[in-house]
């Protein structure tokens, strides 16, 4: 998230930048050191002030382990991701999962034992 913040205050401020160039005193006083201070101050409030006061006074975290200590295991690397589905393929990655790893599934319903389809007589 660090990122996109960091170029939308880079390219705003050399939006405004032009504004040095002005003839008249009163654009650089009132435009160019106010939007750049109003600039610096968002960055600083975005990207440093609010995820540390966050931390401190924020709610818990919403992932919590299911064994009880106070950390989350680490992920598999990349590479060993990638093996994983290069070995399958995708789909068929996807098809053969185990039962513990799919956060939802659904029962295929037959079409004979759907009981709403209007029967002939």
């Amino acid at each position: 998230m660090f990122v996109p913040v960091f170029h939308g205050a880079i390219s705003t401020l050399l939006g405004i930048v032009m504004l040095v160039f002005s003839e008249f005193d009163f654009v650089i006083k009132y435009f160019f050191v106010v939007m750049s201070t109003l600039v610096v101050l968002a960055v600083f409030n975005g990207l440093c002030l609010l995820p540390v006061l966050l931390t401190i006074i924020g709610p818990e975290p919403e992932l919590v382990p299911l064994d009880g200590s106070c950390r989350l295991p680490a992920p598999p690397p990349l590479s060993e991701q990638y093996k994983k589905k290069a070995a399958f393929g995708i789909e068929n990655g996807l098809r053969h999962r185990k039962g513990a790893d799919v956060e939802m599934s659904a029962k295929k319903v037959r079409s004979e034992d759907n009981n709403d389809s209007p029967k002939k007589l």
